[in-house]
């Protein structure tokens, strides 16, 4: 199954993407896929717990790709 606008979490490091940055997932079952950041700094309330700093991308995922890394090849990031 295909799931489009996945979350991805917060940044370790201290940039963030902008809306409009190139992503890309490396998932145990997809492998290396891509899409595009549609929106950022979303939190989410998941029964009680709060996710900050979030951004949306819209790139293919399925199964067993849970805790994929997502990162960026390019400078599109703001401090």
């Amino acid at each position: 199954p295909e799931y489009g606008n996945s979350f991805a979490g917060a940044s370790s490091n201290f940039l963030s993407p902008k809306a409009g940055t190139a992503v890309y997932m490396a998932g145990a079952v997809s492998g290396i896929t891509h899409g595009t950041v549609s929106r950022t700094g979303l939190t989410l309330n998941i029964e009680g717990t709060v996710f900050r700093k979030l951004a949306e991308a819209d790139y293919r995922c399925d199964y067993g790709d849970s805790g994929a890394a997502i990162f960026a090849s390019d400078t599109s990031f703001s401090r």
